[in-house]
């Protein structure tokens, strides 16, 4: 403890002088900063914000393009090594999932689970933000403004599915359910919901498009909130690492899926597939939150009293 002691102060003598500096601050959050020192953070990160986007485009070419470059010749020269390169990160997050249900067991696999969720349902929120208004102008013939306007019921639905499943839930939880019961009911009802946008394409009406897609939206951000809500259940300590390492996965996933998206509709004319997709994976997702829920459930039985 005296060492630790030393250590920390010897940082502080390091990081500054003053006692009222962001440097003392970040190492004693009960802390606060002075006004002049929050004006020079704030200016400091909208500089940031605003300099680094206007650098990339305005360099970023010439760094890249040697690097692209560099990577067609390689890919020419040496197929096989370029195969082998993409297939890299699988093979790393294979051996990381390995070596974590060894270490981890139960513990791993209700972690796993939340990825599971993380890679099903986020994408088809992602889907619903991003290409639907193309949608509806490409394939229902909408102008672009009316095609914009189509989000509105989509994003209403979306509220109503945050706070109906929470209130859904706390109802279930009063009148005597345990919160793994009340959390698969509704979840399992969410579901239900989304599972009629499979059959968007069958309906010639815009309306009945958009009135699928508000379910969609209120069955997918339901499961979106509780799953948020089961990463505090995993690990309240480290909440902020586990839903960064969510999100990450999430997004990777969404960046990965996008460009396919835009060649199956390119190569076939219609959105079929993709819609059915969204109507399946949910499910996958409530069914994850199932069984983490399950472990959860166990490793607190199994923990001493």
């Amino acid at each position: 403890m005296q060492n630790s002691t030393a250590i920390h102060r010897i940082a502080l003598w390091l990081l500054t002088t003053r006692r009222t500096s962001p440097a003392y601050a970040a190492v004693n959050p009960g802390r606060k900063f002075s006004a002049v020192h929050q004006t020079v953070f704030a200016l400091l990160f909208v500089a940031a914000g605003v300099g680094i986007p206007v650098v990339v485009i305005q360099y970023g070419g010439w760094v890249l393009e040697p690097i692209r470059q560099a990577a067609a010749s390689v890919s020419e020269s040496m197929p096989t090594l370029t195969t082998w390169l993409y297939r890299s990160p699988l093979i790393v997050l294979a051996a990381v999932v390995l070596w974590t249900l060894v270490a981890k067991r139960l513990k791993s696999v209700s972690f796993w689970m939340l990825v599971v969720v993380a890679l099903t349902v986020n994408p088809c929120w992602y889907f619903l933000n991003e290409w639907i208004p193309m949608y509806m102008h490409d394939q229902r013939g909408l102008s672009f403004f009316s095609a914009g306007l189509v989000t509105v019921p989509i994003f209403l639905g979306a509220d109503l599915g945050n706070l109906l499943s929470g209130g859904m839930i706390k109802f279930l939880t009063l009148r005597g359910w345990s919160l793994r019961a009340a959390r698969g009911t509704t979840l399992a009802v969410c579901a239900a919901l989304v599972g009629p946008v499979a059959l968007i394409t069958l309906f010639d009406s815009p309306v009945a498009a958009v009135l699928l897609l508000g379910l969609a939206g209120l069955g997918i951000t339901s499961i979106i909130a509780n799953y948020t809500a089961c990463q505090q259940d995993f690990s309240f300590a480290n909440v902020g690492v586990v839903a960064g390492f969510l999100g990450l996965s999430s997004n990777v996933c969404a960046a990965v899926v996008n460009p396919y998206i835009g060649r199956y509709v390119d190569a076939t004319g219609h959105y079929t597939l993709i819609f059915v997709l969204m109507a399946v994976l949910p499910a996958v997702a409530v069914l994850a939150i199932i069984v983490f829920d399950s472990i959860i459930h166990r490793t607190k039985q199994a923990a001493p009293q």
